[in-house]
């Protein structure tokens, strides 16, 4: 059953309801007995329909987590200024030979791409020394 079918069974439980409380009194307890089992039984469609309606929407939750989780990583770094086809990959970071004792320090990136072969370092400050 999807979210459709328990939101109908819901809604049917509910019509029965009102029909029950719109019940004459004089009405024998056989008939009454008959349709409280017809609520109860679509109660329970209903339930059984929206729980499964509930596992779908977390799995397809789930689904959506993990795609993002893959495009994160497949789009995570700068493009290569070289072949503009691969992503530069930080392969080590190093402090700067020269302003390394400041906290400066010195990222050696390469292009993913095998064929690109591109390699470049860049300065780093992760402390904002730089920025004073």
């Amino acid at each position: 059953m999807d979210l459709t079918t328990g939101l109908a069974a819901a809604s049917q439980s509910l019509q029965i309801l009102k029909q029950i409380k719109e019940l004459d009194a004089s009405i024998n307890a056989a008939v009454f007995n008959a349709k409280l089992l017809e609520l109860q039984e679509s109660a329970y469609e209903a339930r059984a329909a929206l729980l499964e309606a509930k596992e779908a929407v977390l799995r397809k939750d789930a689904e959506i987590a993990e795609l993002k989780r893959k495009l994160d990583a497949a789009t995570s770094g700068e493009m290569c200024p070289v072949c503009g086809g691969g992503r530069l990959k930080t392969e080590r970071v190093v402090p700067h030979p020269s302003f390394g004792r400041q906290g400066i320090q010195e990222k050696h990136l390469s292009c993913e791409n095998p064929e690109c072969k591109h390699s470049e370092k860049r300065m780093h400050d992760p402390t904002g020394i730089l920025k004073k």
